[in-house]
């Protein structure tokens, strides 16, 4: 029997953003680099033909942790679901060992308030990897996609409450 590689990766709590924020920025499927900076250095259309729809394809380049070589992957997008806020892709072709693996990105609520980047993925292992491994690296992009997320928020709430008062008297 073939191992098989399969978990679901939840960040912490984004608190005081909604899903519908959160997926707002995280939704392109061509954004990938904005929101997992420290591994994920470029993403890319490769055709315009499907633009962001099923059958769309990404090229990304990384650098992984522990290792000073540049990586990159293609990834063909499976199905996009903006209502349910994920969307699934699988990996095509890659320099870092990845066998077939398909991978859904969503963002879901949290209990109160706030909501949660998660990544599940099901597939072959990876040459070169542990599953205890994979599964980290997809905890730190969880982890930093929140982060990020949140970051780039605040930083338009603040742009509108510049733009809309001025020493407490509204424009």
């Amino acid at each position: 029997m073939e191992e098989k590689w399969e978990g679901v990766i939840t960040s912490t709590k984004l608190p005081g953003v909604t899903p519908a924020q959160a997926w707002a920025l995280l939704g392109d499927y061509y954004s990938l680099h904005k929101y997992f900076p420290s591994i994920v250095l470029s993403c890319s259309k490769v055709t315009e033909l499907c633009d962001g729809k099923p059958g769309s394809f990404r090229y990304t380049t990384a650098i992984l942790p522990g290792s000073p070589q540049l990586h990159w992957c293609k990834d063909r997008l499976v199905a996009m679901d903006a209502q349910g806020m994920s969307y699934t892709y699988e990996v095509i072709e890659n320099s870092m060992g990845f066998g077939k693996m398909e991978v859904t990105l969503k963002v879901v609520p949290a209990d109160g308030d706030g909501c949660m980047v998660q990544w599940t993925y099901d597939g072959e292992p990876a040459a070169g990897w542990t599953h205890d491994k994979f599964a980290a690296l997809l905890h730190t992009g969880a982890g930093e996609m929140s982060k990020l997320v949140g970051e780039a928020l605040a930083e338009e709430i603040a742009k509108i409450d510049g733009a809309t008062t001025d020493g407490g008297v509204h424009k």
